[in-house]
């Protein structure tokens, strides 16, 4: 179903119209045949206008995946094996001198074919011309790029560089886009006949099966050459007696036409080989794991899940329900959705899940999710949603997303997605950072409108409809302490001013694990701020005094323990109180649900 779904999109994209070149960024051309060689550097900035300039797409010869070994690719290659030199010193020179010879072969094999006229004879003749220069004259070019001090940065962008050549007198077009050397490309890709009736598993026509898949570039975790699509690299993957890739048979035009479309979704600026831009098709939700999404051609215009990570999510909410370039609302298109979770390590790429839907059903499902991760939010800010990755963010330790468990962030992405329930680990690990950091900022009410989502969609008995602002008339006792612990907070500030350590900050995680051994002591001491209060400021310390009976009157008795579920609701009584001081009262506004 996944490469079927990746073979479809190809399709429906034109990604496979001409497998035998593939679009690629090439930094640098070397022109031949008008004088001194100096290399032409072909940069653009990128498309989102951050970060410095990446080397522009071109179209170049589709090669097979390099592992471990030395493999020349055809006319465009890295430095190492054009000029036979390591930018960043770390190849022995014994290495880089076969690497050259290889890729001297390649060259070489295609001046001796019959295809290749005069002109393309003429310009392979100067590129082994080159090829043949003494190091020193060869590397030149190379060392005026790196200049005389160069970083490690530096030297690692110029070894991982691609490298083409131009031949002046044949016009502009590249070497290796010359008719002759393209006729000789096509005719060393042609499939030879089939010798077994090996049925391909995504097409269904019979086929010589791809022996090295190409690989799949961008997969975070794994490595930066590539990942092939399939492979079993070991016996204990081998089933009825067949080796290799003979367990799952691919024809080479399957395999390249799903590699192609798996690339294409995984590229932060994908390019189409006719040389226009692509939308972006991919959410980076951890260190480790991406979301690629696609639906069917014709179908709605997906750029607005790229909001649920974005600065905004809430402004998807208008997009889900508006048509757009002439195609259906998200909210009333039935075309097929797919999203793919990949993962990398050791090499591999891991298949986290895979959803086939409808991008109604998706758009639906996040228009919910928009909903139930609704939050009051502190510093002023409008209510709605945080971007998945503060949420993400704010149930990881130090902050850092490399510190959530494995699959969690996937967990988090799927309900969104799929309007299923969130895994109580969310609740666990958003009511444990609470504990361990107090309620400080955006970070605290993100957990807090995850908590609300957990508590929303695992319909847990005891809870009610969960309000986005407080809400006094709530029958849960736990909800009611955490409001209580504001308020009683907000006395010890107006009483005291600024303290080193706030009554929050000493006594967060024991009022919300353990009330019974903390609010008793809370109150006593709230005595004395009061009474400073009314010596210094009577109406503030009526006021505070009638809330704290409000408080009290919604609680039955201070527990000795609060469950997971319970420990949540204080947190969203805490934030919405807290927030309610920082609220102007509207009498004709309730509570939001």
């Amino acid at each position: 179903m996944i490469l079927q779904s990746l073979y479809q999109l190809a399709e429906a994209e034109g990604l496979a119209e001409d497998l035998d070149y593939q679009m690629v960024p090439v930094a640098y051309v070397i022109p031949l045949g008008s004088g001194p060689v100096d290399l032409i550097p072909r940069m653009e900035p990128p498309s989102d206008g951050k970060g410095k300039p990446r080397a522009a797409a071109m179209r170049i010869p589709r090669q097979e995946g390099r592992t471990s070994g030395d493999k020349a690719y055809f006319l465009v290659d890295k430095a190492e094996y054009i000029f036979g030199w390591d930018p960043s010193g770390k190849q022995s020179s014994a290495k880089l001198k076969n690497r050259h010879q290889l890729f001297r072969q390649k060259v070489e094999q295609a001046l001796n074919d019959k295809r290749i006229g005069a002109p393309e004879a003429n310009a392979l003749q100067a590129v082994l011309a080159f090829l043949d220069l003494p190091e020193d004259q060869r590397v030149a070019p190379l060392l005026a790029q790196l200049g005389p001090n160069p970083s490690d940065a530096v030297r690692k962008d110029l070894g991982s560089a691609l490298f083409a050549f131009a031949f002046t007198p044949a016009g502009p077009d590249p070497v290796h886009l010359l008719g002759g050397i393209q006729a000789f490309w096509r005719a060393q890709r042609e499939s030879g006949p089939v010798a077994h009736p090996v049925i391909c598993l995504v097409t269904g026509q019979p086929c010589n099966p791809m022996e090295v898949h190409p690989p799949v570039k961008g997969v975070p975790g794994g490595n930066t050459s590539g990942a092939a699509l399939v492979s079993f690299n070991s016996p204990a993957f081998e089933s009825y007696g067949l080796s290799n890739n003979a367990n799952a048979p691919i024809s080479r035009g399957a395999s390249e036409t799903c590699a192609a479309a798996l690339n294409r979704l995984l590229a932060p600026s994908p390019i189409h080989p006719d040389g226009h831009r692509l939308p972006k098709r991919n959410l980076r939700i951890s260190e480790d794991t991406v979301a690629l999404f696609w639906n069917a051609a014709g179908g709605a215009e997906l750029d607005w899940l790229l909001e649920l990570n974005g600065d905004d999510p809430e402004s998807i909410r208008i997009v889900l329900e508006s048509p757009k370039a002439g195609r259906p609302a998200p909210l009333m298109d039935p075309s097929r959705f797919h999203t793919l979770l990949l993962s990398g390590a050791q090499g591999r790429s891991i298949v986290r899940n895979f959803l086939d839907s409808s991008t109604q059903k998706v758009a639906t499902a996040i228009q919910r999710f928009l909903d139930d991760v609704r939050i009051e939010k502190p510093y002023g800010k409008v209510t709605g949603a945080y971007p998945l990755w503060a949420l993400l963010r704010s149930i990881a330790a130090l902050g850092k997303t490399e510190n959530l468990p494995p699959n969690l962030a996937s967990e988090i992405y799927l309900a969104a997605v799929q309007e299923r329930p969130l895994p109580l680990f969310v609740l666990s690990a958003a009511v444990r950072r609470n504990r361990a950091e107090g309620p400080k900022g955006d970070a605290f009410a993100a957990r807090c409108s995850l908590i609300r989502a957990c508590l929303i969609r695992n319909n847990y008995p005891f809870v009610k409809e969960i309000p986005v602002s407080l809400d006094p008339s709530r029958p849960e006792g736990a909800y009611h302490l955490g409001r209580l612990l504001a308020v009683l907070d907000r006395c010890q500030q107006d009483a005291l001013g600024g303290v080193n350590a706030t009554l929050v900050d000493r006594y967060y995680g024991g009022a919300s694990g353990t009330p019974a051994a903390v609010f008793p002591t809370l109150l006593r001491n709230s005595r004395h701020h009061l009474a400073k209060l009314r010596k210094e400021k009577p109406g503030l310390a009526i006021n505070h005094e009638r809330l704290v009976q409000e408080v009290m009157d919604g609680l039955i008795s201070f527990p000795r323990t609060l469950n997971l579920e319970n420990q949540g609701l204080f947190a969203l009584g805490f934030h919405h109180q807290r927030q309610a001081f920082y609220t102007k009262k509207d009498p004709s506004s309730a509570a939001t649900a």
